[in-house]
């Protein structure tokens, strides 16, 4: 459900077109965007409580490694803005 909300939190600029990688990743521009982590504890057989991270690329600088293969909202909407 993290994701979705993830998802539609981004989905709410028209000019980003994400897309879910499930279970725990959105894309833009077949790059990644943001990633979803949950650590669910257990009380015998049943989940008790979960933490869930969300981390969402918005306007941070990111190591040229990674420059094919993710991408920020700044990012985005720059090479948009630039078309």
């Amino acid at each position: 459900m993290s994701q979705i909300r993830a998802f539609l939190a981004i989905d709410l600029d028209d000019d980003l077109k994400p897309k879910i990688k499930w279970a725990n990743d959105v894309f833009v521009a077949n790059k990644k965007i943001c990633g979803i982590l949950i650590e669910n504890i257990f009380s015998g057989n049943k989940i008790s409580s979960s933490l869930i991270g969300v981390g969402l690329n918005v306007n941070n600088d990111l190591p040229e490694e990674l420059n094919e293969i993710a991408t920020t909202m700044r990012l985005q909407k720059r090479e948009i803005c630039q078309g």
